[in-house]
């Protein structure tokens, strides 16, 4: 609980610090451009209909009941260990709508604001479609630490606003 606690604590910290940055306006690519941008390209469309095309894959997960028997787990179960419950397999289908795609960007100083903005939007776009979530946080370094910018956390709806705090400068922490 304390975990979780400090979780949504560091979430909402970060929620605050986008929001900080939405107001000064440290950004010099605005998110009106990247609608027009989007409008204009058609990539926003195209994106969309690609997200449409996906298709998922079922996967087969342990459980405590299901039609078949969950081999690797029922094994350990019989072989003594009474923590596994999960004897079980069944098949679980992620529809549409029950997915989250999140997207981590760089925002080093050596990207391009424009086009991840862009692209950004155009996921937007096409994750609101299909009626699935987009999560966005980008990372980039600052005085040997990297450093990360939330754009539009879980459970949040995205803003176009959201894009106004982002921008690109330092480096790229690659170690971490």
């Amino acid at each position: 609980e304390r975990e979780i606690a400090e979780d949504q604590t560091d979430l909402a910290q970060r929620k605050q610090k986008r929001d900080e940055r939405v107001a000064k306006g440290v950004t010099s690519v605005e998110s009106d451009y990247v609608r027009e941008k989007l409008r204009e390209t058609g990539l926003g469309r195209e994106v969309e209909e690609a997200f449409h095309a996906l298709k998922t894959r079922d996967r087969d997960i342990a459980d405590k009941s299901g039609p078949r028997i969950h081999k690797r787990n029922a094994i350990r179960h019989v072989a003594g260990d009474t923590s596994e419950t999960r004897v079980y397999e069944r098949t679980l289908r992620a529809e549409t709508g029950d997915r989250t795609v999140m997207v981590s960007c760089d925002l080093s100083g050596s990207m391009d604001e424009r086009a991840l903005k862009v692209a950004v939007g155009a996921l937007h776009i096409a994750t609101r479609a299909i009626d699935d979530q987009l999560i966005v946080s980008g990372w980039t370094e600052s005085n040997g630490d990297a450093v990360n910018r939330l754009v539009t956390g879980p459970d949040e709806e995205f803003d176009w606003s959201h894009l106004d705090g982002v921008y690109s400068d330092g480096g790229t922490p690659t170690a971490e």
